[in-house]
């Protein structure tokens, strides 16, 4: 396989990454389920969910373009237009910030009757946006530029060892703190500044010395006829995802947000190994396709696959199987009521697997056009589900809603990867490539 030793050198070096900061996320949601309780869980799950929304439409997209620019730029040692992409994107990543905050800020004023306690925590949720886009862009530019493992250190370790570590100062240090969902949202920005000032300083350490003298290349043209579709794609995700957070805060209680919260959690393990290599192989696929490499190419991406599947089943059987018995010990009997939510996700997940790196194979081969158009009719179809379903059936109804879509969106894309590259994504490929595009 091209690229071997790298590849899975990266590989192993990700899934340490992933596995610690997986096991640092699982270990921060009990921790904040058991000392908040539902309710206050709730409302921070919920406003974090909203933060996520807003920031649609600041990130634009940014990473993943920066993900493939960054590595094209890289390859042709084009060290101009590597300086230019990072300077450009930063820029109107700021600016949107500034906009979305404005109006985050009107819409507060607008329905500040209708947020009862969520206010105070909504508030905390501005200086997030910011930060959340700039350190996407850091940690997006360190995996273009293949420091695979340094680019998932922020999001996976960082960031929840600092909100643990910050936790624990105010625990030891701050007797009249109060544990509610305000004061964790402070701590998640302060958690959030540090992040991003370690992941500025690991890519001014790793970019390489030719792009910090270089004179900027903007492509503002090209690069914005790219975004269009990928902030589409990437956006409409983020929408399809949280969706049913969103919604379940307007239709039911603070309970049931975060006993679904936690549900949603688990059943995102099932398909950690699918995050690990798709962090490795990103820039790798756009490479092989660049060179035309197709045999080459539906190698790595069915190997992907496998492994992919191969680290999904055994979660999800424990899951399906002792779903019940893990809320109750770990969360506490409270958070049982989400054990039907916890295995229609989990199956869901199962079938995300095994259809491989469908989205992200699009969009580094430069079709992120098929992408939106995949994941436009997914969400098309997880809206109405939720304003449907959650009324009658809470937690459960969310998490049918959220099932659905994943798998209409995997199967689009699929055939989207089928049709414009012949390439088959999943990982019950044995014949090759179905044709070359």
């Amino acid at each position: 396989m091209i690229f071997r030793s790298e590849w899975v050198a990266g590989l192993c070096g990700a899934a340490s990454v992933k596995i610690t900061g997986a096991l640092l996320g699982f270990a921060l949601t009990v921790v904040l389920a058991r000392l908040l309780g539902p309710s206050e869980y709730g409302i921070y799950a919920w406003v974090m969910a909203l933060v996520a929304l807003l920031s649609v439409p600041v990130q634009l997209g940014l990473p993943t373009l920066l993900i493939r620019e960054v590595a094209r730029a890289q390859q042709q040692r084009d060290w101009g237009c590597l300086r230019g992409i990072l300077r450009w994107s930063v820029l109107l990543a700021s600016a949107m910030a500034l906009l979305v905050g404005v109006a985050f800020l009107a819409g507060m004023e607008m329905f500040s009757s209708s947020l009862e306690g969520r206010g105070r925590a909504l508030l905390w949720g501005i200086p997030l946006l910011p930060l959340l886009a700039w350190n996407g862009l850091a940690t997006s530019a360190l995996i273009g530029l293949r420091r695979v493992v340094l680019g998932q250190l922020p999001d996976n370790v960082l960031h929840p060892t600092a909100l643990i570590g910050f936790m624990t100062a105010a625990w030891l240090f701050w007797p009249a703190f109060d544990w509610d969902a305000v004061s964790l949202m402070s701590l998640t920005v302060l958690s959030s500044v540090l992040t991003l000032s370690i992941a500025s300083g690991l890519l001014r350490w790793k970019l390489p010395p030719e792009s910090t003298t270089a004179v900027p290349v903007y492509r503002g043209r090209l690069w914005l006829t790219s975004l269009g579709p990928l902030a589409l794609a990437t956006g409409l995700y983020l929408v399809n995802s949280r969706t049913d957070m969103v919604m379940l805060g307007f239709f039911t209680t603070d309970d049931q947000v975060g006993i679904y919260r936690v549900a949603t959690q688990m059943a995102i393990v099932v398909v950690f190994v699918l995050q690990v290599v798709n962090r490795v192989v990103a820039p790798h696929l756009a490479r092989l396709h660049a060179a035309g490499d197709i045999d080459r190419l539906q190698r790595l991406v069915t190997r992907s696959a496998q492994i992919t599947l191969l680290g999904a089943i055994p979660v999800a059987s424990v899951f399906i199987a002792f779903g019940s018995v893990l809320l109750e010990r770990i969360f506490g009997a409270a958070f049982v009521a989400g054990h039907e939510a916890l295995i229609i996700l989990v199956v869901a997940q199962l079938v995300n697997a095994g259809m491989g790196s469908v989205g992200l194979l699009l969009n580094m081969t430069g079709h992120e056009r098929d992408t939106a158009k995949g994941v436009a009719v997914s969400t098309f179809l997880n809206v109405p589900l939720n304003f449907l379903l959650i009324p009658s059936f809470g937690t459960t109804g969310a998490a049918l809603a959220t099932a659905i879509s994943l798998v209409v969106w995997n199967i689009i894309l699929w055939y989207a990867v089928r049709k414009r590259l012949g390439l088959n994504s999943t990982a019950f490929n044995f014949g090759g490539t179905v044709k070359h595009a």
